[in-house]
C-alpha cells in the first residue's frame, strides 16, 4: 500500500503516539519548520520538555545514505545553532512505512538517528478514526456505487488526460488531426517523466518547422533515418529538453519513438480516424479484435511502447476522441502506486488490499460502467492529480463525500466554529 509523505506527516502530525513514544507531553511544534541559516525545510519538529525531536519522512525504501548525510545531521547541527542549544538536546528519527537497507541502519546507528518503520495498518486506522465518517464511506453497497460510477463518468467527461492541462479548465478533448498527434507524440515519450517537457519537446519542433509527422517523414526521405534522429536529438538537446538515454538507442531514445510514431501514421495518410476505421475494417467490425490488432502494433512498431503505454493511447483516442473501442480489458486500468492508492482504504476504498486491484476494480467498471476500465483509471489518475497533492483540495473534489481521508480529515474541520 502507498500512501505519500505529505499524508503520513499530517497522520503523525495529528496521531504523534504512531512515533512510538509512549509520553504524551510530546507536542508538536511546527510542521515543514523552516531552517533559516539552510533554507531546508524539517518535516516534523516535536518538543518535549527541553529536547526537541526532528521527525525525517520518506514513503519508500530508504536506501540512500544522504537522507542522513545531506538532511538529518545539517538539520540537527542547523537547528542547536538556531535555537541556541547544544546537539545533544535534539534526538532525530527517520521514518517510513517500507523500512530501511542495512547500510542505511547501520549509518543511522552510529549517527544517533532513531529509524522507526511504520505499520501499514495503524496508518489506515489513524486515517479512519472519526466519528464523522458517513455511514455511506467505503462505498460498500450498490447505491452508493451506482452514484460513485456516475460521479466518474462526469469527471472523465471533463476532465483532461495530459497532465499539464490538469488545473486549466480543459476538457482534454482531442478534435483535429493535430491534436491527436500530439497525444500520440506526448505518449510515446511518457516514460514517467514530467509533462511539461513533452509541451518543451513539441515547442521545440514546431520553431524548426519539424513537429507535423509529415514533415518528419519527408526529413527521413530526403535526409535518412539516421541524419533526422540526430537532427532531433540536437533540437531537444538545444532547447534544454532532458533526453532519456537507453542501453538500445542511447540518448536517441526520444527522437526514435517521434519518428517511429510518425511513420507509423504515415501509413494512414497521418488521419486518425482513418487509421482506426482501416482496423476495425480488416477485423470485419469487431472492436475488440481490431483493438487487439492495433495494440500489437502500437507496441511493435513504435519505439519505446510497451503495454502501458499502449493502452494509454488507445484510451486517450477512446475517451477523447473519435475512436469507439471497448476498454473493457483489465490492462486499461493502469495498475501503478498511486491508482491503487486513491482506489485503495485510505482514500476511496474500492479496493482492500493492492492484489485485488484487478478483480475489484474490473468488477465496479463491470456492473456500473458498461465494463469501461479506461474511465476509472482515468479519474483515479485525475484525483490524484487535481485534488489530492499537497495541498489537498478535497474541498474541491467532486468524490469527496466517497473519500475517507476527505472525510476524517478536512469535514471535521469545516464544522468547527
Amino acid at each position: 500500500m502507498y500512501i505519500p509523505e505529505w499524508e503520513i506527516e499530517e497522520l503523525l502530525a495529528h496521531n504523534p503516539e504512531l512515533l512510538g513514544f509512549p509520553s504524551k507531553k510530546l507536542k508538536l511544534v511546527e510542521r515543514q519548520k523552516h531552517l533559516e541559516k539552510s533554507g531546508k525545510y524539517i518535516d516534523l519538529l516535536f518538543k518535549k520538555g527541553d529536547a526537541y525531536l526532528i521527525v525525517e519522512i520518506k514513503s519508500t525504501l530508504v536506501d540512500n545514505k544522504s537522507v542522513i548525510t545531506d538532511q538529518l545531521i545539517p538539520y540537527r547541527r542547523t537547528l542547536a545553532s538556531e535555537l541556541h542549544i547544544p546537539e545533544d538536546k535534539i534526538t532525530c528519527m527517520l521514518i517510513t512505512p517500507n523500512g530501511f537497507s542495512e547500510d542505511v541502519k547501520k549509518l543511522c546507528q552510529e549517527a544517533g538517528v532513531i529509524t522507526r518503520t511504520l505499520d501499514h495498518n495503524s496508518l489506515v486506522n489513524a486515517t479512519s478514526k472519526s466519528e464523522s465518517v458517513p455511514l455511506t464511506m467505503g462505498i460498500q453497497d450498490e447505491h452508493a456505487k451506482r452514484e460513485l460510477a456516475s460521479l466518474f463518468v462526469k469527471i472523465s467527461e471533463n476532465a483532461p488526460i495530459q497532465a499539464h492541462e490538469v488545473g486549466t479548465g480543459s476538457n482534454g478533448k482531442l478534435t483535429t488531426n493535430r491534436d491527436m498527434w500530439f497525444w500520440l507524440f506526448y505518449s510515446v515519450m511518457d516514460r514517467r517523466a514530467n509533462a511539461a517537457t513533452f509541451v518543451k519537446a513539441k515547442e521545440a519542433l514546431e520553431r524548426r518547422r519539424l513537429f507535423a509527422p509529415y514533415k518528419i517523414v519527408e526529413f527521413i526521405k530526403s535526409r535518412g533515418e539516421k541524419a533526422t534522429l540526430n537532427k532531433i536529438a540536437k533540437m531537444l538537446e538545444d532547447s534544454n529538453f532532458p533526453l532519456l538515454s537507453d542501453t538500445a538507442m542511447g540518448k536517441l531514445s526520444f527522437p526514435k519513438s517521434i519518428v517511429d510514431a510518425a511513420k507509423f501514421m504515415s501509413g494512414y495518410s497521418y488521419d486518425f480516424l482513418r487509421l482506426y476505421e482501416d482496423y476495425v475494417k480488416a477485423h470485419q467490425e469487431n472492436l475488440s479484435k481490431a483493438r487487439n490488432s492495433l495494440w500489437r502494433d502500437l507496441e511493435k512498431k513504435i519505439y519505446g511502447v510497451g503495454p502501458r503505454i499502449a493502452s494509454q493511447i488507445i484510451r486517450g483516442f477512446v475517451l477523447k476522441g473519435p475512436w469507439k473501442f471497448p476498454l473493457d480489458d483489465n490492462r486499461f486500468l493502469e495498475k501503478c502506486r498511486y491508482n491503487v492508492w486513491i482506489a485503495g482504504k485510505t482514500r476511496l476504498c474500492l479496493t482492500q488490499d493492492e492484489s485485488e486491484y484487478y478483480d475489484k476494480l474490473g468488477k465496479f467498471a463491470d456492473d456500473f460502467l458498461n465494463g469501461n476500465r479506461g474511465i476509472v483509471a482515468h479519474v483515479l489518475w485525475y484525483i490524484r492529480k487535481r485534488y489530492c497533492t499537497r495541498p489537498t483540495k478535497c474541498d474541491e473534489c467532486m468524490v469527496a463525500g466517497c473519500c475517507l481521508h476527505a472525510c476524517t480529515l478536512y469535514l471535521p474541520r469545516m464544522k468547527e466554529p
